[in-house]
Parts: structure tokens; C-alpha cells; sequence
């Protein structure tokens, strides 16, 4: 017969109470929080790109390269005030393009870990538009979501999308019609789940 034995204050067993119970303290953090900690938590910043017209453009793109999965978990959209613009703009998040010149460009951007005392860069292709305009995505799937261009400039996606090895991930963004300047800047948050 199997038994649990009373190891407290040991530092490293469990304790058991009179009554067979197990005596244990937990502390709960999200897998992203964990992940920090474990310096495998990263920001993919697309810096600002400036729009002179409303451009349909392609401004970042991330491929995981590692055998874990990359969990994207939110992404933060900043948009300047569109000059000469009206209505919305529009972003589109793509599932798995494969080509166009935004990835052939291959202006490689440089994630950003989340933990300040990590130097553990992320196993993934990063990309951005350079502030360029005009770059485009091709092939893989997703749909158009507006963005009222009035508010407070900032719209947060949250969406949990995970990559598995050689999947990708890319942002499609166009200002409202009419716009004769307009800035925008994006940052994805990722991390490798620490139970993989």
C-alpha cells in the first residue's frame, strides 16, 4: 500500500495533516506573467509608420521558427490623427501569408524582452515595413475589422492566436480614404508557454 508521509518544513515535501489531508501553499500568475519571469515573453514593435495617402500597407510580420508554439496574445494599434481623412481605417490580421514584399523586403525588426534582466531573443522571423508604406502580404487567410478613427487612439486586440512551428503571423493596416498624413505604431505581444 502507498502512503504519503509527513515531510514539513523540510523544504521540499508536502505536509499531512492528522487527518491524511495535504498541506500545500500556491501562488497563481498567468502564462504570460510566467513566462516572463522565465525571460520568454517578448514585444514585436512595428516603430512608426507614416502614411502620405491612404495606402493599403503591410507593417509587420512574424513567422515562429521554434518547435514550441508562440502564443500572440494581444496586439496594441496607436493611431495618429489622419489628415485629410475620413471615416475609418481599416486592419486586417493575416493567418499564415506567405510572400509578398513586405517578407521578401525582409527589414528585420528587433523583438523586445519583455524581462529587463533576459537576454533570451525569441526563435521567430520578424518583420516590419521600416515605416515604408505601400509593402504588401499575399496568401494565407484573414478578414478586414474598421477602426473608428475617432476615440482615444488606441485599440487593443486581444485574441490568444497561437503559432506552431513554421506558422505566421502578419498586420495589414489602411488609413481612412482621403488621408494626406497619418502616423500609426503597433506592438504584438507574444510568449512560449513555459509548459510546453
Amino acid at each position: 500500500m502507498s502512503r504519503i508521509e509527513d515531510g514539513k518544513g523540510r523544504g521540499f515535501f508536502t505536509g499531512v495533516d492528522s487527518t491524511g489531508r495535504l498541506e500545500v501553499s500556491s501562488a497563481t500568475v498567468s502564462e504570460e506573467i510566467f513566462a516572463t519571469y522565465e525571460g520568454e515573453s517578448y514585444a514585436f514593435g512595428t516603430g512608426t509608420v507614416s502614411y502620405a495617402a491612404a495606402t493599403n500597407s503591410a507593417i509587420l510580420y512574424v513567422r515562429n521558427d521554434d518547435v514550441r508554439p508562440l502564443t500572440l496574445d494581444r496586439i496594441r494599434v496607436m493611431l495618429g490623427t489622419a489628415t485629410g481623412g475620413t471615416g475609418d481605417w481599416n486592419i486586417s490580421f493575416r493567418r499564415n501569408p506567405t510572400g509578398g514584399t513586405l517578407i521578401s523586403t525582409a527589414n528585420a525588426g528587433t523583438p523586445l524582452n519583455i524581462n529587463h534582466g533576459s537576454s533570451i531573443n525569441p526563435d521567430a522571423t520578424f518583420y516590419t515595413s521600416g515605416g515604408t508604406t505601400g509593402l504588401t502580404l499575399t496568401g494565407g487567410t484573414g478578414g478586414i475589422f474598421p477602426i473608428k478613427s475617432t476615440g482615444d487612439g488606441q485599440v487593443l486586440f486581444e485574441f490568444g492566436r497561437v503559432l506552431t512551428t513554421g506558422s505566421s503571423f502578419g498586420v495589414i493596416l489602411t488609413p481612412p480614404p482621403g488621408t494626406t498624413a497619418a502616423d500609426v505604431f503597433c506592438v504584438l505581444r507574444a510568449y512560449y508557454p513555459q509548459n510546453q
